[in-house]
């Protein structure tokens, strides 16, 4: 951006670098480019948008645009294809539309939002539901039209219009069951990480990360098979006895066994309790 396709000083030729080169009066010094640094990013977008239009235009959001005022439209579903063929003749007019078992406002409940969906359900349609679309009120002879085929409920005004397709088409209505899915995925995996944060704050032990063992698993590795006397049933260690001992045992004195500088008479390593000073570590 500053200094063109060049993208390396001194720039191209219609680049921001040539343009803001200031020279100075002594021609022996080199000229010297000044570039302000926005404070934060709001104001480095606005000062993008204002100074370079044409590289910022591809990154506009795009305008909102205002729903038109509108209608509701209720009609007896075997009406279905009259209504969809005449929604094609004037496209963009029909804002949004469903199957509900009743076109009246708060009472209806929503069966299927495309025709297709309707007719393959497993239970086949009675043709006591109804059709319900949000019309908007832009063409007349569109509005002309659509009352041609007799709807069993209009709403008096735009008005009232605004209010029952808050009802019938709440927020979210059209966008595809995919995206809603994706949105649900990102919601719970920011509520996931939350809860862990939670945790980590609260002091609370957390799982070892994946492909780690857990510490205690750690430990067990590092302990060496033969500390072990006793394990599990079958697995006593078996010394032989007799012929082969010690000469300091002949006489059948216990052994005088010294521990950090003090002697204790009769102790067995195997049998004998810990003595208080390593009980306590």
């Amino acid at each position: 951006m500053v200094y063109g396709n060049m993208r390396e000083p001194p720039g191209s030729e219609r680049s921001a670098s040539q343009k803001l080169l200031v020279k100075s009066a002594n021609e022996e010094e080199e000229p010297l480019m000044g570039i302000w640094a926005p404070p934060d990013s709001l104001t480095r977008g606005l000062a993008l948008k204002i100074l370079f239009p044409q590289m910022t235009a591809p990154f506009k959001l795009p305008e909102e645009i205002p729903v038109p005022p509108h209608l509701i439209f209720g009609y007896d579903a075997y009406k279905a294809r009259d209504v969809i063929k005449l929604s094609e003749k004037y496209p963009g007019q029909v804002l949004a539309l469903g199957f509900f078992t009743s076109d009246k406002p708060g009472e209806g409940e929503l069966i299927s939002k495309t025709l297709n969906d309707f007719e393959t359900k497993p239970t086949p349609p009675t043709y006591d539901e109804k059709l319900v679309i949000q019309l908007s009120k832009t063409d007349y002879e569109c509005l002309l039209e659509f009352l041609e085929l007799n709807p069993s409920h209009k709403s008096k005004d735009a008005v009232e219009g605004e209010e029952e397709a808050k009802i019938f088409f709440p927020l979210g209505y059209n966008i595809p069951v995919k995206i809603k899915e994706e949105i649900k995925k990102k919601a719970r995996k920011k509520g996931k990480k939350a809860s862990a944060v939670a945790e980590n704050t609260n002091g609370e032990a957390q799982p070892p990360p994946e492909g780690e063992a857990p510490p205690e698993a750690l430990d067990a590795e590092k302990a060496p098979e033969d500390d072990t006397l006793i394990g599990e049933e079958g697995d006593v260690e078996e010394h032989d006895s007799g012929e082969e001992e010690d000469e300091d045992q002949e006489d059948g004195n216990a052994q005088n066994e010294e521990i950090d500088g003090e002697t204790v008479e009769g102790a067995d390593k195997a049998t004998s309790p810990l003595p208080d000073v390593i009980s306590e570590n």
